[in-house]
C-alpha cells in the first residue's frame, strides 16, 4: 500500500516519505545494535565480576590453607617441645632414682623394724646399708655429675627455647602473610587486576581503594567477613584468652585454646603422654650396687609420666598460656633382713617465660642439703609482644556459631562498574530533528546513557554495575559438622548470592551513594518478589 501511495504521489512527497521511512530504518538499526551492545556488556561485566569473585574467594582459601598448613607444623613443633621437656624430666627422674637408694638405707637404718633384729643380723644389716649409702653417693657423683649434669640440662632447656624461637619464627610468617592477605582485600588487587588483564579500559572497581584502614564498598564488606573484631572482647585476664566479638582471622583470640587442644591430642606417643618406661641402665647399674650387700634387695615400684600445659603440676585442670611442664613418678622399696622401706622418686621440669625466673628442674630424693635442687635454665624467650609467651600466640579463624551467618565462613565481595561514557560509537545517534517549521524539535538520544520515559525522568545509566560474591568454605569430606578451622587445609571456594548470610543490606554497602540507587531498589524489588534469578 505504501509503495502504491508513493506511485500515486506527487515526486516531491515521494522523496520525503522515502527520506522518513530510511531514517526510521536506520534508527530502528542503531537501536537494535545499541541494546544488543549494552546487552552484551553486562553480560561480560558480570562475567567479569564473576571471575574476580571466585578468584578472590580462592585467594581467601588458599590463604587459610597455607596458614593451617603452618599451624599444623608450629603444632608439630609443640609435641616436640613437649618431647623435650618429657626428656628433661625423664632425666631427672633417673637421677632421683639413683639417689632413692642411699635415701632409703639411710631412713631404714633407724627403723624399728632393723632395732629389732638379732645383734649380729643388725650389725650386718647396719654395715650394708651404710656402704650402699656410700656406693649410691660415689656413684651419682662419678656416673652422673662429673660429665657434667648441669652443662646437659642447661643444653636440653636450650634445645626446648630453640624450639620455641621456631614457633615464633612461624607466627611472624602467619602475622605477615595475614597483613599481606589484608592488603589485598582492603586495596582491591586482584579484582584490580583481573580487570587491568581484560583490557577493558572504561571498566573499574565501583569505589577506588580508600585508606589502608578505612576500606570502602565492596572492600569493607570483604574485609569485614575476613578479620575479627576485638573491640567488645573478653579481655585475657578474665578467662585466660581473649575472646574476640566477631569472626574471622584473629591474632589473640580463643584459637590459643583450639592451638592448646590440637597439641595436646598430637601427643601420640606413649613416651609423651604414660611414659611407663623406666631408665635402664639407672636400674641395672644400682640394682647391682645393691645386690653387694647379701641382706639387700630392691624393688622398683610403678613409674608414670607426661608432658603438657597447665597452671600446676600433676596435670592442673587450668590449661596455661604460661609454662610447659614434664613430670615423673615412682618409687622404690628396698629390703633388708625382712625389713624394708619405700621411697617415692619423682622430677619435674617447668619452663617459663624468659622474664619469669619460677622455671625449674627439680627431682627427688636429694643426697643431702648439700645437693642443688633446680636448674633455672628452662625458658620459653622473651614475653614481646605479648605475655607471657610460652604458648606463642597464632592466627587462627575464629568460626560464628550461627548457621544464619554461614558459620563466619568469609564472603569475598567485588563490585565493578563500566562507564558507558569512555567509549563512543556510530550508532550511538543523538540530534534533534524538527518535524515542521514551527514546532518544537524532537530529540533523538541513542546513547543509552538516561532513562527518557516519565518513569525514569532523565535517570542517569551511564554506568553499568555488577556484584558477584564468593566465599571461602571449609568442608572436610564426611565431616559436614566439623567447625571452619586453621588446623586442617580443606578450605575451598565457590561462588554464592550477597546475602547467603542473611545481610541483604551487603548490596547498598557495595554500590553506596544515590548513583547506584536504582540498582540497589531494582535488586530489593527483585528479591521481595522472590525472583530466584538472583540466586
Amino acid at each position: 500500500m505504501m509503495i502504491a501511495r508513493l506511485r500515486a504521489a506527487p515526486r516531491g512527497q515521494n522523496m520525503v516519505l522515502l527520506s522518513l521511512t530510511m531514517l526510521f530504518l536506520a534508527l530502528m538499526v542503531t537501536m537494535t545494535i545499541g541494546l544488543g551492545l549494552r546487552i552484551r556488556q553486562k553480560h561480560e561485566l558480570q562475567n567479569l565480576a564473576d571471575a574476580a569473585a571466585y578468584s578472590n574467594a580462592v585467594l581467601t582459601a588458599r590463604t587459610f590453607n597455607n596458614m593451617a598448613a603452618i599451624n599444623r607444623l608450629e603444632v608439630s613443633y609443640w609435641v616436640a617441645q613437649s618431647a623435650d621437656q618429657s626428656l628433661i624430666s625423664w632425666t631427672g627422674y633417673a637421677r632421683g632414682l639413683a639417689n632413692a637408694p642411699s635415701k632409703a638405707a639411710n631412713s631404714l637404718r633407724g627403723t624399728a623394724c632393723v632395732t629389732r633384729l638379732p645383734l649380729a643380723t643388725r650389725s650386718q644389716v647396719r654395715t650394708q646399708l651404710g656402704q650402699l649409702s656410700t656406693d649410691i653417693r660415689d656413684y651419682v657423683r662419678d656416673e652422673l655429675i662429673t660429665p657434667g649434669w648441669r652443662d646437659m640440662d642447661r643444653a636440653a632447656g636450650i634445645e626446648s627455647w630453640g624450639i620455641q624461637q621456631r614457633i615464633v619464627a612461624l607466627r611472624s610468617e602467619l602475622q605477615d602473610q595475614r597483613g599481606e592477605f589484608y592488603r589485598q582485600v582492603r586495596t582491591q588487587q586482584l579484582t584490580q587486576q583481573i580487570i587491568a588483564e581484560s583490557q577493558q579500559d572504561d571498566v573499574s572497581v565501583v569505589l577506588p581503594p580508600g585508606p589502608v584502614n578505612q576500606p570502602t564498598g565492596a572492600a569493607a564488606v570483604s574485609m569485614r567477613e575476613v578479620d575479627c573484631d576485638f573491640s567488645t572482647g573478653v579481655d585475657e585476664s578474665i578467662t585466660g584468652f581473649d575472646t574476640p566479638a566477631g569472626s574471622g582471622l584473629c591474632l589473640r583470640s580463643t584459637w590459643s585454646r583450639n592451638m592448646y587442644m590440637a597439641a595436646m591430642g598430637s601427643r601420640g606417643h606413649p613416651f609423651l603422654v604414660s611414659r611407663p618406661d623406666q631408665p635402664t641402665k639407672i636400674v641395672g647399674d644400682v640394682s647391682r650396687i645393691v645386690a653387694r650387700g647379701s641382706r639387700l634387695s630392691l624393688q622398683i615400684g610403678g613409674k608414670g609420666g607426661s608432658a603438657y600445659w597447665a597452671t600446676s603440676e600433676n596435670h592442673g585442670v587450668s590449661s596455661s598460656a604460661a609454662r610447659a611442664w614434664g613430670d615423673d613418678h615412682g618409687s622404690i622399696t628396698l629390703t633388708a633382713a625382712g625389713c624394708t622401706w619405700t621411697e617415692q622418686v619423682g622430677a619435674h621440669v617447668m619452663s617459663t617465660d624468659y622474664t619469669d625466673t619460677s622455671d625449674e628442674h627439680v627431682w627427688y630424693p636429694l643426697l643431702g642439703a648439700t645437693e642443688t635442687k633446680e636448674e633455672k635454665y628452662h625458658t620459653m624467650g622473651k614475653c614481646e609482644p605479648f605475655c607471657p609467651s610460652v604458648w606463642v600466640r597464632t592466627v587462627g579463624f575464629q568460626p560464628d556459631e550461627s548457621a544464619a551467618n554461614v558459620w563466619g565462613q568469609p564472603k569475598a565481595v567485588v563490585a565493578i562498574q563500566r562507564d558507558l561514557t569512555m567509549k563512543k560509537f556510530p550508532w550511538e545517534l543523538h540530534f534533534s530533528f524538527p518535524f515542521s517549521a514551527t514546532g518544537p524539535a524532537s530529540e533523538w538520544d541513542g546513547r543509552g546513557q538516561k532513562l527518557h520515559t516519565r518513569a525514569g525522568n532523565g535517570t542517569s545509566i551511564a554506568r553499568q554495575a555488577a556484584v558477584a560474591t564468593g566465599i571461602a568454605y571449609y568442608h572436610r569430606r564426611e565431616h559436614w559438622d566439623e567447625f571452619p578451622n586453621l588446623l586442617n587445609p580443606f578450605w575451598r571456594a565457590t561462588l554464592v548470592p550477597i546475602d547467603i548470610d542473611d545481610a541483604p543490606t551487603d548490596m547498598g554497602r557495595a554500590l553506596p551513594g544515590n548513583e547506584y540507587r536504582w540498582q540497589r531498589d531494582a535488586y530489593q524489588a527483585l528479591r521481595q518478589a522472590g525472583f530466584e534469578g538472583l540466586h
